[in-house]
């Protein structure tokens, strides 16, 4: 039975089936191994490339940040050199203003005198003199001493608008507006001008009276006094005051002899600029509005109409000033110990 059923050559068959079945199943686990194994070295490829990518990157990283403590540790010292050359620069900028102001005052208390003297000399020769051609030469030269005044009354303003300490009042538009605009109604002309107001009454405006009316009368003294002498023009000035909300707005449009369109509206408020050969004081009265309109928080700007017809300046200023942005002038004695502390504040930060 045994030699009939498991022959020699079916049990040499079956040894060599299991044979290769085993041999299959230990390449098979050979090979999965091996992709074991190169999936481990792979991994083990890209964490050293990660780390070293990692380390160089913290390097640059370090270096860049060395760099740049450099850098700004030169940039420091350079700004506090610059900053420290600028505090120089303003002291000596505010003690120059300082020699200014006292040189405008003095000049303008000292000339006074004589020139007060020479218009009285004027009238009392124009009494006495009968030479017509005399008279005419005294009229000139008391005409050019009133002319000087005025000048010297518009520097007089000048310094008194950055020295003025500003203590806000209620004002009264109409009422200022009336006052100026009769003053205009004195001086004689050679034809009348037509005067239109708009007025909205504003009865919790508070201001500085003084630099209000200053800034006022320059706008109005323009209107008048470069009015067209043409008598094919109605000469008007329009002045119109409405309120938005928490600010004023003061118009004065006239239809005057203009401004020349080469100047324009940020020069036109600088000092010494001429807006008409007319001008009799320098340029100093657009320059005067401006300035006191900026220290009352305000703004004022030029306007044409585009037909170069007529001519506005509008004032902006707010209902109620704020106390706390108010221009308090500085004590000239007490700018210089102000200023060598702040400089010993920096050289004391440079060294460090």
């Amino acid at each position: 039975m045994r030699d009939s059923v498991l022959s020699e050559e079916l049990i040499n068959n079956l040894a060599t089936i299991q044979a290769n079945y085993a041999e299959r199943e230990n390449l098979s686990t050979i090979a999965d191994n091996q992709k074991v194994i190169r999936a481990q070295r792979n991994l083990n490829y890209a964490i050293a490339f990660i780390v070293v990518m990692a380390f160089a990157f913290i390097y640059l990283i370090m270096r860049n940040s060395r760099t740049i403590k450099r850098l700004n540790s030169r940039l420091a010292q350079e700004v506090q050199q610059k900053t420290m050359e600028l505090v120089k620069s303003n002291h000596s900028l505010k003690q120059v203003n300082e020699e200014l102001d006292n040189l405008v005052y003095k000049t303008s208390h000292d000339i006074r005198g004589p020139l007060a003297t020479l218009k009285g000399v004027c009238n009392i020769a124009l009494l006495d003199v009968q030479d017509p051609t005399a008279q005419s030469f005294l009229k000139k030269l008391d005409q050019t001493a009133s002319q000087l005044n005025q000048v010297l009354d518009k520097f007089s303003r000048v310094n008194e608008i950055y020295n003025t300490v500003i203590r806000p009042q209620k004002v009264n538009i109409q009422e200022t507006i009336d006052e100026l605009i009769a003053n205009q109604l004195k001086t004689p002309r050679l034809k009348p001008i037509e005067i239109i107001k708009e007025i909205q009454m504003v009865d919790d405006f508070e201001t500085a009276p003084t630099l209000f009316n200053y800034a006022l009368n320059s706008l109005i003294d323009n209107a008048f006094r470069y009015y067209n002498e043409s008598p094919r023009v109605n000469s008007f000035v329009k002045i119109i005051v409405e309120r938005k909300q928490d600010i004023v707005l003061i118009r004065i449009i006239d239809n005057g002899v203009g401004i020349p369109v080469n100047i324009d509206s940020d020069s036109l408020f600088h000092m010494f600029t001429r807006g008409s050969e007319r001008s009799l004081t320098g340029g100093m009265g657009l320059f005067i509005a401006s300035t006191a309109v900026r220290k009352l928080q305000g703004d004022i700007k030029f306007l044409r109409s585009q037909d170069f017809i007529l001519t506005e300046f509008m004032m902006v200023l707010p209902v109620k000033m704020d106390i706390g942005k108010i221009e308090v002038p500085k004590d000239r004695g007490k700018i210089l110990p102000a200023t060598t502390e702040l400089m010993a504040t920096l050289d004391s930060r440079f060294e460090k």
